[in-house]
């Protein structure tokens, strides 16, 4: 199941890096990917005690919202 949400994060987050971002629009869809990527990320990370991954993917989460 670890192995499941770590699979979604990369995926989500590989897709957002992918996002044309030179329309404003699409611009909202990358960071919001990026917010699903990271909250998947943060929960990853507290699977497996990795605060450090966990921490500055919560980080970037708040980064993604405050500009969406």
């Amino acid at each position: 199941m670890v192995e499941i949400i770590g699979m979604i994060a990369t995926i989500s987050l590989i897709i957002s890096m992918m996002v044309n971002t030179k329309n404003p629009k699409t611009v909202i869809m990358m960071r919001a990917l990026n917010a699903v990527a990271c909250v998947a990320f943060v929960v990853y990370g507290l699977l497996l005690s990795a605060y450090s991954t966990a921490i500055s993917n919560g980080f970037i989460f708040f980064v993604d919202i405050w500009y969406l």
